[in-house]
């Protein structure tokens, strides 16, 4: 990943499997001072991208949650029919 940065030309090259806890000590620790303006909107759309994400991941789990659901009330009714129907042939 390359970043241009304002300011003498300076070229930012970071690996694209850094990690996120890498990515956030160099940006705290190192660019912070040298590149604020730059920093702040990498501060912004981290927030913005980890806001979306938790967004994305609450509507997903109660998408399967209201499925568990759903599928349980099925598998109890089957239950009960098969309980039934196995009582029905040991009790004629």
């Amino acid at each position: 990943m390359e970043s241009y940065f304002s300011g003498d030309d300076v070229v930012l090259c970071l690996s694209e499997n850094i990690d996120d806890k890498s990515l956030e000590t160099l940006m705290k620790l190192g660019l912070i001072d040298r590149f604020p303006k730059e920093f702040a909107t990498w501060e912004r759309r981290r927030g913005e991208i980890i806001q979306r994400f938790q967004g994305i991941r609450t509507e997903r789990q109660n998408e399967m949650h209201l499925m568990l659901e759903r599928n349980l009330e099925d598998i109890n009714v089957k239950l009960r029919e098969a309980v039934i129907i196995e009582v029905l042939k040991a009790f004629p």
